[in-house]
């Protein structure tokens, strides 16, 4: 198994608004250890391709569900359908609020799905609590920070 980069984070999201809470979250926490960007879907798979290829790779998607060239409910599609991506941790933040969409994303193979508010603190504090869970909390395999089991 490669290893994931210990606190990497895929970030697809073509709102640059959007994009900047993320950044104001992650920054507030000192978490990640890096944050990168993808505005379409097209830029999210080549990106992802292109570090595990390298023999990096991510611990974490943040995919906004309504984007540029697709949804992102194809590009989880695709990630699950990937022996490279197929475990990777993909979390829907999208600004969708129909159960269908929700359930469409889980049956696609999200790990989560959080809605978006419109506020800013309160989109500031969604996004604080899937990078604490995610980051903090979780146990992921691969990370370098995860201390395997004696």
């Amino acid at each position: 198994m490669k290893q994931l980069s210990q606190r990497r984070v895929l970030i697809v999201e073509d709102s640059d608004e959007d994009f900047d809470t993320v950044e104001e979250a992650a920054r507030k926490m000192q978490l990640p250890d890096e944050l990168v960007r993808a505005s379409t879907i097209e830029t999210a798979l080549e990106t992802l391709d292109s570090a595990h290829a390298a023999g990096s790779g991510f611990c974490l998607v943040l995919l906004d569900q309504s984007m540029p060239g697709g949804d992102g409910d194809e590009l989880l599609s695709q990630l699950r359908a990937s022996v490279a991506h197929r475990n990777l941790p993909v979390v829907m933040l999208t600004g969708g609020t129909r159960v269908a969409e929700c359930l469409e994303c889980y049956l696609a193979g999200a790990n989560a799905y959080h809605h978006k508010p419109s506020n800013f603190h309160e989109h500031l504090q969604t996004v604080q609590g899937i990078f604490r869970y995610w980051m903090q909390s979780v146990r992921l395999p691969g990370r370098r920070d995860v201390e395997p089991p004696k």
